[in-house]
């Protein structure tokens, strides 16, 4: 079971337009750096790690257009989430 669906995904990333299966790829890979980040244990129901994936998904989509020199690090919301889940979960900081 993913964290989001893609309807969920779309909705944070304020993006329509892109296929299902690019979309799913970002889905797949706001989980894998969840996990990586906070530790097998994460409960995808949480709706912390939710809104974390939809961050997450969100500025995936929103970076694709730009040029390495515009692209800036996780936002402190992410970095905030991240530090509660490992923190509850006995995740190591990346």
């Amino acid at each position: 079971m993913s964290i989001l669906t893609i309807e969920e995904a779309r909705e944070f990333a304020r993006d329509m337009e892109t296929s299902d299966p690019e979309m799913t790829s970002y889905i797949a890979a706001a989980e894998d750096y969840i996990v990586n980040a906070v530790g097998e244990r994460v409960d995808k129901a949480n709706a912390s790690v939710k809104i974390l994936a939809g961050n997450l998904v969100a500025e995936m989509v929103g970076v694709r257009g730009l040029t390495s020199a515009e692209k800036t690090s996780r936002s402190r919301l992410v970095e905030s989430i991240i530090c509660q889940l490992q923190a509850k979960y006995g995740g190591v900081a990346p």
